[in-house]
């Protein structure tokens, strides 16, 4: 809700199949904010569809493979 407010305009939420993301309690967020948001959940073992799969790749293969973070910001920093 905190990107609605602040974008002030309508989100899309572009969801992976992940089981999760199906809880009671989201569906009911969904329900009770459909004048802005929209889902979009896209289909089961498509990870063509979804360029977040294609970042996690490249991250796994190479600058954080191996290794455990106390800090996000510890991430963007080279090795």
């Amino acid at each position: 809700m905190a990107v609605h407010k602040r974008l002030g305009r309508p989100v899309v939420l572009v969801w992976d199949n992940l089981n999760r993301h199906l809880c009671a309690e989201m569906a009911a967020f969904i329900a009770a904010n459909t004048l802005w948001l929209t889902v979009v959940a896209l289909p089961s073992y498509a990870p063509d569809l979804n360029p977040v799969e294609g970042l996690w790749s490249v991250l796994k293969g190479g600058q954080i493979a191996n290794r455990a973070f106390d800090d996000v910001d510890l991430t963007l920093k080279p090795s």
